[in-house]
């Protein structure tokens, strides 16, 4: 409800929209399992412009997860227990179908939409962490242009293709 409210009513201020990852027995239990693909078809149901969506899958290893969450709480922010990181922000449950090494889609409603994996295993200083950030958006942009060029000329079909074009 927060999503479709988010996009529905301040989507001229919010055209970034963050999941937090994980998944939680009680919520699967009353509402079913695949939290990511219902709130992604609430998202494009209200979102304008819908055509120009990049999905970006951040994940980070749960050691790395843990010690940024103990940092966050020494510098005054909230803390998740070690039970709920073990539990529920254990892995990365987010699934899209993979065409090379971190790339790939997700189809909702017969429409495809980009998805790009940024893997952060790292614990960065604000200035590796500047670099990090910038050179990863420069992989998100292009990746973004060049799913859009290879759905308008149908080659996302051939998955081969993509990993030649990986490898170079």
């Amino acid at each position: 409800m927060i999503l479709e409210k988010a996009v529905s009513v301040l989507h001229s201020k919010n055209n970034i929209i963050q999941f937090s990852r994980g998944k939680d027995e009680l919520y699967e239990h009353e509402f079913g399992k695949n939290v990511y693909k219902r709130s992604i078809d609430s998202i494009l149901d209200y979102l304008p412009h819908k055509e120009n969506t990049v999905i970006v899958n951040l994940v980070s290893p749960l050691t790395i997860r843990k010690e940024r969450n103990a940092k966050r709480y020494e510098n005054g922010g909230h803390f998740v227990s070690e039970d709920t990181m073990d539990n529920v922000y254990d892995k990365d449950y987010f699934s899209y179908i993979e065409t090379a090494g971190s790339i790939g889609y997700i189809e909702v409603k017969k429409q495809k939409y980009p998805v790009i994996t940024i893997c952060n295993d790292k614990t960065l200083s604000p200035v590796e962490l500047n670099s990090f950030l910038y050179y990863n958006l420069e992989r998100v942009v292009n990746y973004y242009n060049e799913f859009n060029r290879e759905v308008e000329y149908e080659f996302k079909t051939n998955s081969k293709r993509s990993l030649a074009k990986q490898i170079k």
